[in-house]
Parts: C-alpha cells; structure tokens; sequence
C-alpha cells in the first residue's frame, strides 16, 4: 500500500476463478484424466488379446477380403490400411457369419489377402467358445500395448498429480488471501 491511499482501499483478492494458475492446472488435470481414459482402452484391448489365446481354432470358409484404405485429413503420409473381411464358420451345429479380423499387423494382412487370392475360401479362424457368435481370424500379440503404456501412464499421472496439486495450492491460497 502506497503512502496516499487510505488504509480502507485494499485491493480484493481475486477469485479462483479469475486466477490464470487455476485454469492452468485444470487443463494438466484434464490431460491427465484424458490420458488415463485412453489407456483404459489399450487394456481393454490386451485383455481381449490375452483372452482370444484360448479361443477354439475352427474351419472358416472367407466370403469376403479386401484392404480398406483410409486417408485422415486427406494426407497421404497418415494413411492406414484395414483389413475388411466376411467369413462363415460352424461351430455347436450351428453357422455363423462374422467380420470380425481381429487383432492383426501389416504383414498379417498381406499373407492372408495372398491366401484369399491364391487358395481362396478355407482358413482357420477362432471362436469364443463362451459366445459362438464372436470369432476372429487373427488373434496376434505383437498388437499387445506394452511401452506406449508405460509412457502414456507416466504421462497422465504427472499431469493428473501436478494438476490436482496445483488446483488444491491455488484454493488454498485463495482461502488465505481472502
């Protein structure tokens, strides 16, 4: 306080809504709460993996293959390559029919469109022996997470910890400066 002001003038604090540091350590909490959301899935998705080790390998006939390509954003650099396929299968007396790839990689892809084209109709696919109707033809693990989780859960939990801690040090400091 500078010499000419009266003493009843002090400035008010501002509101923690109005503080910068807030919002800043909302967005850390955000991308860190974000982050955690994602790895759920990539679990979710090893689980499923780990799971199809004991499903029941079965004759599939293909009725269907082709490579699907996607381009995001119109950039040629970030196309990705889907495999799409139809196939029937029997299994407990009864048939179904599934477009389900599973989990594949790229070299999985080329091999079986060369054994669609070349010995077209009979493969092996793999059924949920507690859901019949669920069957894949590739259950690879190379598709497993791994490292990218590891990173991605450092990641989030220093966002998610510097963000929770930065939001309850600014309500403190609100509370003592008010």
């Amino acid at each position: 306080m500078n010499a000419t002001s009266p003493p009843s003038a002090r400035q008010k604090p501002k509101s923690l809504l109005h503080s910068k540091d807030f919002w800043l350590y909302l967005l850390a909490f955000g991308i860190g709460c974000v982050t955690f959301y994602l790895i759920h899935f990539k679990l979710e998705d090893d689980r499923e993996i780990d799971e199809a080790q004991s499903w029941t390998p079965t004759a599939a006939h293909v009725r269907e293959a082709r490579i699907r390509t996607v381009t995001p954003g119109g950039r040629r650099s970030a196309q990705q390559r889907f495999l799409h396929v139809r196939f029937s299968y029997e299994y407990g007396g009864e048939t179904h029919v599934s477009t389900e790839a599973g989990w594949y990689t790229e070299e999985d892809t080329k091999a079986a469109l060369h054994a669609f084209r070349w010995n077209p109709g009979e493969l092996v696919c793999y059924v949920n022996p507690s859901r019949p109707e669920e069957a894949v033809l590739f259950r690879n693990t190379e598709k497993r997470s791994g490292s990218f989780l590891i990173a991605a859960a450092a990641v989030g939990l220093v966002f998610t910890v510097g963000g929770a801690l930065g939001i309850w040090s600014a309500a403190r400091k609100q509370k003592k400066a008010s």
